[in-house]
């Protein structure tokens, strides 16, 4: 039974094995060493919209980067990803990762959060002046980006 459990271990650890898509997790947890995760919340479909353009318009730097957008908008939290170069907006089911990203967001009211491959906040960006350039230039600085780049080369 350990050494079942072991392996099961060793597998969701290896990157690659676990489906990183945020429809199926249930908590932040899982996006550890998996996906860095854009945290924001909008009052309006439009604005939901906006950002789905955005994404839509950077897939590539937002696949290279990791990244996973999570927005809330009234009580719903949806989940904005790249899949090879196709952008995918799916509402979330409540579960715990909605509760946690609510809290995130209360705590953190008016900001767009950044968190890293570790599962920390890394940055807070003013929701209302956030591009995502800004977040895409601090990614750039983490150790582990430039240690994934690294390891293209």
């Amino acid at each position: 039974m350990i050494r079942v459990k072991v392996i099961l271990l060793c597998l969701y650890l290896i990157p690659g094995v676990r489906h990183a898509g945020a429809t199926h997790v249930q908590n932040m947890r899982e996006f550890i060493w998996v996906n860095r995760v854009l945290i924001t919340e909008v009052h309006d479909v439009s604005a939901l919209e906006r950002i789905k353009q955005t994404i839509a318009r950077n897939a590539q730097q937002f696949s290279d980067n990791k990244l996973i957008s999570l927005v809330k908008l009234d009580a719903n939290l949806y989940s904005i990803q790249i899949h090879g170069n196709k952008l995918t907006s799916t509402q979330l089911a409540q579960n715990e990762l909605v509760k946690e990203i609510k809290e995130l967001l209360t705590e953190f009211s008016g900001n767009v959060l950044l968190v890293g491959l570790d599962g920390r906040v890394k940055h807070k960006y003013k929701n209302i002046d956030f591009k995502l350039t800004d977040a895409f230039n601090d990614i750039s600085l983490m150790p582990m980006r430039r240690a994934e780049l690294n390891n293209l080369n």
